[in-house]
């Protein structure tokens, strides 16, 4: 049926789409809850967890972090070098400083991460929640 009312099968009907109204009439509405889903901001189902696809910009996260960051604090300590006439001291001690700082900051935020999902594991494994002795348990398999 070309250019007339569409009706869909009963339980192919998308929820909150009347069944056998006029295209036409109906593509406004579904252009607008179309619109309000893919804005909306899905809460993540677990506390911690995140949304899908947020690894790719949690690595463009930390990768930015390893590179810019010692840069800047460089640049910042060439800076006083250049003020106070020690030139390379400063240079290289707020550099590798802040090198050390931010590698420290990812180790320990991939340690607090893992030990996240390895509890979740647990938890899911035995059907309840995670409490504080499961993490003294080995996993079995």
């Amino acid at each position: 049926m070309r250019g007339g009312r569409r009706r869909r099968p009963t339980g192919d009907s998308a929820p909150g789409v009347e069944q056998g109204v006029d295209q036409r009439e109906e593509q406004p509405s579904r252009l607008g809850r179309l619109t309000a889903h893919l804005t909306r901001r899905e809460p993540a189902a677990r506390p911690g967890d995140a949304p899908a696809g947020s690894s790719l910009g949690d690595g463009f996260t930390r990768s930015f972090e390893l590179a810019v960051t010692p840069a800047v604090v460089g640049l910042g300590g060439f800076g006083l070098d250049r003020w106070l006439g020690t030139t390379p001291v400063l240079t290289v001690v707020l550099t590798v400083l802040a090198l050390v700082g931010v590698v420290a900051s990812l180790y320990f935020g991939y340690r607090r991460e893992m030990e996240g999902h390895e509890a979740r594991l647990r938890g899911s494994r035995s059907g309840r929640p995670p409490t504080p002795a499961a993490a003294d348990v080995e996993l079995t398999a």
